[in-house]
């Protein structure tokens, strides 16, 4: 792990189940989010702050490789599926691998978002983009996401989020 000066570090413990699991991420005065073993998000419109709620909201923040669900198979930190990933102009070698990388998958959430939440007319905040990322193009408009973010910001550390 580097040698960090400034920021803060912020411990998350997030239940699923019975189990619970731990993320420890470094937030730094470099407009990126760490992990410990030196993975970072992909800047863009989405903050930091957000995309680690939504990281933590989808997968508890970790690769879960994919999962078949209601015929579509859905990968990685941010559960997307190949549809999500050719919107975001598949980044990397190859959807899987992508989506189990956190600096491919956040490049794909933003690359997504910034496609999708204004046409969309999505409030340009996290809510906005939660909303569109989960929901789809109309995902702003369809009052199901809004249960979708009431959900992500009981996370600790995630009410309010911008």
């Amino acid at each position: 792990m580097r040698n960090i000066t400034t920021g803060f570090v912020i411990m998350l413990f997030v239940l699923l189940g019975d189990q619970e699991t731990k993320a420890e991420f470094i937030d730094t005065d470099s407009h990126s989010v760490q992990l410990k073993n030196e993975v970072t998000f992909t800047s863009g419109n989405v903050s930091m702050a957000c995309l680690r709620c939504m990281c933590l909201f989808s997968s508890s923040c970790t690769p879960f490789g994919c999962q078949l669900v209601s015929a579509s198979k859905l990968c990685g930190y941010f559960y997307f599926s190949s549809l999500t990933w050719d919107d975001c102009d598949s980044p990397g070698t190859d959807f899987p691998s992508c989506a189990n990388d956190l600096q491919c998958s956040s490049l794909c959430v933003q690359r997504y978002v910034q496609r999708y939440a204004e046409i969309g007319n999505c409030r340009l905040n996290c809510e906005g983009f939660a909303r569109v990322f989960y929901g789809g193009p109309s995902g702003c408009e369809n009052p199901l996401t809004l249960k979708v973010w009431n959900r992500l910001q009981e996370l600790p550390g995630c009410k309010g989020v911008r």
